[in-house]
């Protein structure tokens, strides 16, 4: 900020001096018959350099005030973690969906991702009017741009989700959590082996519901433990450097 300051201030100065050799330009009367004229044009640079340097710094002080407001009105990814959390407890598809970038990925890896905001709201509708899911927080966590949460149900039911979170808003999620366990929890039909589970009727989790057209494993309808198999089991290379899926 300071060589930015001095070197703008220092131009100014310069500008005024080469036009008061090159053009002529003098001092006012009542400070011209004080200072000598070979003095006239550094009288003008140095005026020029002076009351650069004031202006400069008032501009440069609301413009970090600006930003410094900016960044404090700026929600942390904790912070948005809450308000999603809130949202979801009120079933808010809309509210839920204005936290998510337009290129958002939300990727429960019991399914494919969800991409894009308008998909993930549609979501969060179709879910939240099959079944009443409540999301329990028991520990939140902050690392940089992630916030971690660590969630439970009113029927026991536990998971974890990952939310990135870039300029104040969802970039990526990825939630881990049993599918079966939910689904016999609800009273929803388990999926039958090689049957789309389109069929049960509800994909969704506490933490995010998950679109109804994801074909499920061979295995997915055994036992609850090959569901927790299956939601540890899929491969999200896709997100390496925290980049979404092409």
């Amino acid at each position: 900020m300071l060589t930015i300051l001095f070197t703008a201030s220092m131009s100014f100065g310069t500008l005024g001096y080469v036009l008061a050799r090159m053009i002529g330009i003098g001092l006012p009367p009542p400070i011209a018959s004080a200072v000598p004229e070979e003095r006239h044009a550094l009288f003008i640079f140095d005026f020029c350099v002076h009351n650069a340097a004031y202006l400069l710094g008032v501009i440069g002080g609301i413009v970090l005030m600006i930003y410094a407001w900016k960044k404090r009105r700026a929600a942390s990814p904790k912070q948005l973690l809450s308000r999603w959390i809130d949202l979801f407890n009120k079933a808010d598809a809309s509210g839920l969906a204005e936290l998510y970038h337009d290129d958002a990925v939300n990727h429960q890896v019991a399914n494919e991702p969800v991409v894009g905001k308008e998909n993930i709201r549609n979501m969060f509708e179709r879910e939240f009017a099959t079944a009443e899911m409540v999301c329990i927080p028991e520990n939140l966590f902050e690392d940089g741009q992630w916030a971690i949460l660590e969630w439970k149900t009113p029927l026991g039911l536990r998971g974890c989700g990952f939310f990135h979170v870039v300029d104040s808003k969802i970039k990526f999620q990825r939630g881990y959590w049993d599918k079966l366990s939910f689904l016999r929890q609800h009273g929803l039909p388990l999926p039958t082996e090689g049957t789309s589970s389109r069929s049960c009727g509800n994909t969704g989790c506490p933490c995010c519901p998950c679109p109804k057209d994801v074909r499920l494993p061979e295995n997915a309808g055994r036992s609850a433990e090959s569901g927790a198999k299956m939601s540890g089991g899929i491969d999200d290379s896709h997100y390496k450097n925290n980049e979404p899926p092409k």
